[in-house]
């Protein structure tokens, strides 16, 4: 399957759910309260967590099972998915154990859940350490099927397992509030979803019919990969979750709900480069790092991210609130438009800084992602509780989105030696920087100056939104690029 056919698969299967969380989360707001509904989106970052911390063996899995070598060697091949797959169940286990251990600690200490809601919490969180298992499980099939290439087959799955999120807590209001009710069918219904990877993996891959085989040498494959990325793969998720569990332990279980409410929603433009990102991984884990084909993917994946992410932060940045008021109510656009802003303002530079973490990746250079995540874990945990006694949760989003930006930066620094970039290109790439930038500070200073005037931010942004498409035209395209786009335009065209 092409690359393009991929991405639109993993974009169908990303998107799909955002939609279901648009209509979702508004009731279960409203029906549940802000904190049971902070205790079940904490649920879904606890989920997140675990899903990230395999320890780096479900990426390593990707990577050899997309190498040649493993057509060359199919036993070796076998040998390497047992390994992975038992290696997970094992993982999955221990995790499981450990964390329902701890939840009480959790539940009554650090979230200072009311006394009223303590025992529910407690077994909402025990369901969700029986869902780690089964979760690591279906995520090291997913890996499997990726690598050879079966994007199809997994976004199939990928939609309903993350509906289940929403959708059954949706329709369960019906029968109760009681959140644990809600992630017990959450977890019948992963379940299922596993049981899915399987039948489809044993489809695609016939061996795995086979009596398994685990092989010493193929899971110290896997971990030396792994060392480094290893250590990413537990950073990486602490990273991600501190800004939400920061939040709950400072201000409660309330604020979750003004915090992670414009978080689920900006944070979903992450699909965008998960989905060509995740398609592309297997290509670049299969070419040199320093060849033009790399070189080319690298710049196609910078021109579609540039060109569809930089309009939607910038709608983002002017019209958050508005958005959010009539999205979910005027009280929480009040409380939450500033962190939209910031969470915005991050995740553009994420979704860049994809591009370089994908490539060292893929390129088996793990450890250049574990330092910056090492070396910036305790300076983001300070700054974070430095600003949020600021400026509240709105500090949080900020110190979240410097951190984010800064990583993208070190990357793509680190991706430029590693590629042994010359330095005309890296000076070109800072001029389209410092032009990308200034189209990001014109939209936050529409919102910031024009807050109260919806028209003249209206006009503002269309003059912004023409001034970036006849930059990207003229300036990010090439040439061959521009005649591509105007021969499938003129297609198109003829055909209607």
């Amino acid at each position: 399957m092409s690359l393009h056919g991929n991405t639109l698969w993993n974009l169908l299967g990303g998107g799909t759910p955002i939609l279901v969380a648009i209509v979702s989360i508004p009731p279960l707001i409203n029906h549940l309260g802000d904190e049971r509904f902070g205790i079940l989106a904490i649920g879904w970052v606890i989920t997140a967590y675990f899903v990230l911390s395999d320890f780096g063996i479900g990426l390593a899995t990707k990577k050899y099972a997309s190498s040649p070598d493993c057509d060359q060697e199919p036993n070796s091949f076998l040998v390497l998915i047992w390994t992975s797959l038992s290696a997970h169940v094992g993982l999955g286990m221990l995790a499981a154990i450990i964390f329902a251990a701890v939840t009480p600690l959790i539940v009554q200490d650090i979230f200072k859940t009311s006394a009223a809601l303590q025992e529910e919490a407690i077994h909402a969180f025990l369901w969700l350490a029986a869902s780690v298992p089964p979760l690591l499980l279906t995520s090291c099939l997913r890996n499997i099927l990726e690598a050879r290439q079966r994007f199809d087959l997994t976004n199939i799955l990928k939609i309903p397992a993350s509906l289940i999120n929403y959708l059954v807590p949706l329709l369960s209001l019906s029968m109760t509030k009681d959140i644990s009710v809600m992630l017990a069918f959450i977890f019948l219904g992963r379940l299922v979803i596993l049981l899915g990877h399987v039948f489809f993996s044993r489809n695609v891959i016939p061996e795995l019919k086979c009596r398994p085989r685990v092989g010493g040498r193929h899971l110290r494959k896997l971990i030396d990969f792994g060392l480094w990325a290893t250590l990413s793969s537990l950073i990486n998720p602490v990273i991600l979750v501190a800004d939400r569990f920061l939040v709950a332990s400072l201000f409660g279980l309330a604020a979750v709900t003004y915090y992670i409410t414009p978080y689920e929603v900006v944070t979903k433009l992450w699909v965008i480069s998960a989905s060509l990102m995740g398609a592309l991984f297997p290509l670049m884990s299969a070419i040199s790092p320093r060849s033009e084909e790399m070189t080319r993917l690298h710049r196609t994946a910078y021109v579609i991210l540039v060109g569809v992410t930089l309009p939607m932060v910038s709608v983002i940045l002017v019209f958050c609130r508005d958005i959010l008021e009539i999205w979910i109510g005027a009280n929480i656009a009040q409380q939450s438009g500033s962190v939209a802003k910031w969470i915005a303002l991050g995740i553009f530079f994420n979704i860049l800084g994809q591009i370089p973490l994908t490539l060292l990746q893929a390129s088996g250079r793990p450890d250049s992602v574990a330092k910056i995540q090492l070396f910036q874990l305790p300076i983001f945990l300070a700054l974070a509780w430095y600003l949020s006694r600021w400026q509240g949760t709105v500090g949080v989003a900020m110190a979240w989105a410097l951190r984010v930006t800064v990583e993208a930066l070190a990357l793509q620094l680190i991706n430029a030696k590693w590629m042994e970039t010359s330095g005309k290109p890296r000076f070109r790439n800072l001029a389209r920087f410092g032009i990308i930038v200034s189209f990001l500070f014109v939209s936050w200073g529409l919102e910031s100056f024009g807050r109260e005037q919806i028209a003249v931010r209206s006009w503002g942004f269309c003059i912004l939104l023409g001034s970036f498409a006849v930059w990207y035209w003229t300036s990010l395209l090439h040439s061959d690029e521009r005649a591509t786009v105007m021969r499938k335009l003129h297609t198109l065209l003829k055909t209607k």
